[in-house]
């Protein structure tokens, strides 16, 4: 969980940045939304493409690092990732372009506390499910959630496709 926690810390700061700087830009270049949802598109078609050619990874256990090591961990792996602001700014460029919210000025530190929380909450249920199912996490099992989740991903790319 604290690797989780990590995660969240560097990836809030990023989604920070994005949404920070994201307002300027768009006021000032509207194009960027349909290139934000033409990327998000690509990327998530993409993505599900490439997972559903690979093979599961085997289920190994985790090396034990006590909690201060496992919270650097996940930070740093969150924060040596720079392409997390960008991801954060297409995101931020679909429910923009979509209308989906309003993205005001002074909502960029209320937006990364929920990326926080967010990432927060999911590391602790997937880290929960997967520790209820371990035995059960076979090879076949573990290929079949991976083409579920290339499933959604290929629609979900598909879907905002077909939004441009």
């Amino acid at each position: 969980m604290a690797l989780g926690a990590g995660a969240a810390l560097s990836e809030a700061a990023y989604a920070f940045l994005a949404y920070a700087s994201f307002n300027d830009v768009l006021a000032d270049h509207p194009l960027v939304a349909s290139v934000s949802r033409a990327a998000l598109a690509a990327f998530l078609i993409g993505f599900a493409v490439m997972s559903a050619r690979g093979r599961p990874d085997p289920v190994r256990e985790p090396p034990l690092g006590g909690v201060r090591g496992s919270l650097a961990t996940g930070f740093l792996i969150s924060a040596l990732n720079p392409t997390l602001v960008l991801s954060w700014a297409v995101v931020l460029g679909v429910l923009s372009a979509a209308n989906v919210v309003a993205l005001p000025r002074s909502g960029a530190f209320a937006f990364s506390l929920g990326v926080a929380g967010g990432i927060a909450c999911w590391f602790v249920l997937a880290g929960a499910w997967i520790e209820r199912r371990r035995t059960n996490l076979s090879g076949p099992a573990i290929a079949m959630i991976q083409r579920g989740m290339s499933a959604l991903a290929f629609a979900l790319g598909l879907a905002i496709a077909a939004t441009l």
